[in-house]
């Protein structure tokens, strides 16, 4: 069944980072929940780290999963109370 835009993808369903270096912009912003349009104006302001191939741009997936890792800084702006 596809995913619907809302749903974002696991850090385990993302390919392993030797096997497959890099992935599609629009995949790396599913894994934190953006759609095909938000993912490349996120690729584009430097959000999500991409590497150009010609017109093609990438994600390191190896760079997305550390980023999926990291503690989330709004998490540490707004404390649960």
């Amino acid at each position: 069944m596809p995913m619907s835009r809302s749903e974002s993808l696991a850090p385990s369903t993302l390919p392993n980072p030797v096997t497959t270096p890099t992935i599609s912009v629009e995949v790396a912003g599913r894994a934190f929940g953006l759609g095909r349009s938000a993912s490349y104006v996120a690729a584009g302001r430097g959000e999500l780290p991409v590497r150009h191939f010609g017109r093609k741009l990438r994600c390191p997936t190896a760079a997305i999963l550390e980023m999926l890792q990291q503690p989330s800084s709004m998490a540490d702006e707004h404390p649960a109370s």
